[in-house]
């Protein structure tokens, strides 16, 4: 079997704003393998991005985490001390941010910034080894990026910048949160084009986080899909689209598809997610599922075992 590059068990995320207490993340567990692509899929709110940056032990001040296991690669994540968490950040668990403005220092070239993550692993002659990173991911004039201040790049070639130095400190897992969204169509196609060049060329795996199921599908090996901050369904992306096991799956892929095909009029659920600061039985998705029947308001629903490795978290397959 292929090495595990990440290993969740259990996950919790709470957050409390103002004395609320929003439950954000609940029971996750995600595996990925090294040279894997997962899918992370959800509609906003659904928990995705916490659960990424959760994996960095980004989480927001005040909040409660809570987990079984917590490794990327061999890193302990869950009892990691904060100046270890310090040193893991990138090496273990590197991330590509939706928009890269902020994961640079405005007031340093980019030179600066490929200095210092070269300079982590032991890299003194840095600027020929930042040419051949900038190169891999399709930056030809290597020298102006490096002498350009993050505002003067365009938002396509920061993203690639970016994605170059993630890369750079070789982690184990990349997260990457929604890192096309606020590029046009055009530079999205290249930037999805990179990834899918990189899935064969990196020794990492990805968690690739994306509200879009046809950009998912056209990158992923398999999809996990969130709604209310749990994973409803998970498995390779084939078993997904060909057999959906999940009422709001279903739903996803039914919008993707009929976004594929042009229609004016989208397929609608009735209604909104469940509030993550109200208490919650049974499953998230009743109020809005068209299959619903009592016993799925009455307690927590796990998560059932199909074919290979598929799980979903639905009473239609208990």
């Amino acid at each position: 079997m292929t090495e595990l590059a990440l290993e969740v068990r259990g996950l919790d995320l709470t957050l409390d704003p103002d004395g609320r207490r929003l439950h954000v993340v609940r029971n996750l567990d995600l595996e990925l393998r090294r040279g894997e692509v997962l899918g992370l899929i959800g509609e906003s709110g659904s928990g995705k991005t916490m659960t990424g940056m959760s994996l960095l032990r980004l989480e927001p001040e005040g909040a409660r985490l809570t987990a079984e296991v917590m490794r990327a690669g061999e890193a302990d994540l869950l009892h990691a001390t904060e100046s270890r968490l310090r040193a893991l950040r990138g090496s273990a668990v590197g991330m590509i941010f939706q928009d890269p403005v902020g994961a640079f220092n405005p007031a340093k070239r980019i030179a600066w910034h490929a200095q210092k993550v070269l300079g982590r692993r032991g890299i003194t002659d840095w600027r020929p080894a930042a040419e051949r990173l900038l190169a891999d991911v399709d930056i030809a004039d290597s020298a102006r990026v490096l002498g350009s201040y993050p505002h003067q790049l365009s938002g396509g070639m920061l993203q690639r910048a970016l994605i170059a130095l993630v890369l750079a400190a070789n982690p184990a897992v990349v997260v990457a949160d929604e890192p096309t969204t606020n590029l046009d169509n055009i530079v999205e196609r290249q930037i999805l084009r990179l990834f899918r060049r990189l899935r064969r060329t990196e020794n990492a795996a990805f968690l690739f986080i994306t509200h879009d199921m046809t950009v998912a599908a056209s990158l992923c090996d398999r999809i996990a899909v969130m709604y209310a901050g749990e994973v409803i369904e998970i498995g390779t992306t084939a078993q997904l689209f060909e057999n959906p096991g999940h009422p709001y799956t279903m739903a996803l892929i039914a919008t993707a598809r009929a976004l594929e095909g042009g229609t004016e009029r989208l397929p609608e659920l009735p209604g909104e997610p469940p509030s993550i600061a109200a208490p919650r039985s049974g499953c998230a998705f009743s109020s809005r599922c068209p299959r619903r029947m009592a016993a799925c308001t009455r307690a927590p629903i796990p998560m059932i075992a199909l074919e290979g490795e598929r799980r979903v978290r639905c009473l239609l397959h208990g």
